[in-house]
């Protein structure tokens, strides 16, 4: 479910009007005798192993931010990077989907996730496919992420 923009607003604030929605949409389901197994967060930016925790996400400003937390406790709750959710939505569910691929997204920055033998590579520390952030211009300007040049910077929204 999208809804709208977060872009400068707190942590807190969104995850309220995300709690409500999520209370909301879970109501609904149980009242048509439907249980719902788990919630998925995407976030464009960095996401920790713990599958709660957004490290780092430069576009909306967040920093060390515990969804699991913040979120309501309505049902188990997964936290990851937009880019790798898409991935897996296709890996899952697309027609023909070969066992490798990269797959982009560049809604809010740019992303990428990589798909190796049929499984997401999420690298040594979970943030493979951080494609936005690679330098391209090393005397470009400077990049929410802290970085000069970034691809972002260039091509990003």
């Amino acid at each position: 479910v999208r809804h709208g923009t977060n872009r400068g607003r707190a942590p807190e604030p969104v995850a309220a009007d995300l709690g409500a929605l999520i209370s909301e949409v879970v109501a609904e389901a149980r009242d048509q005798g439907l249980w719902p197994a788990g919630l998925a967060v995407a976030v464009p930016g960095l996401v920790a192993r713990d599958g709660r925790t957004v490290v780092r996400a430069p576009n909306l400003d967040w920093h060390d931010t515990d969804l699991g937390v913040l979120l309501p406790g309505a049902c188990p709750l997964t936290v990851d990077n937009e880019a790798n959710f898409g991935a897996l939505a296709e890996l899952w569910l697309g027609r023909d989907t070969p066992p490798d691929f990269l797959h982009v997204s560049a809604e809010i920055g740019i992303g990428a996730a990589v798909v190796v033998d049929g499984r997401l590579l999420r690298g040594t520390r979970g943030f493979a496919g951080e494609l936005g952030h690679v330098p391209v211009e090393p005397e470009g300007p400077v990049c929410p992420c802290g970085g000069r040049g970034c691809l972002e910077q260039y091509a990003g929204e």
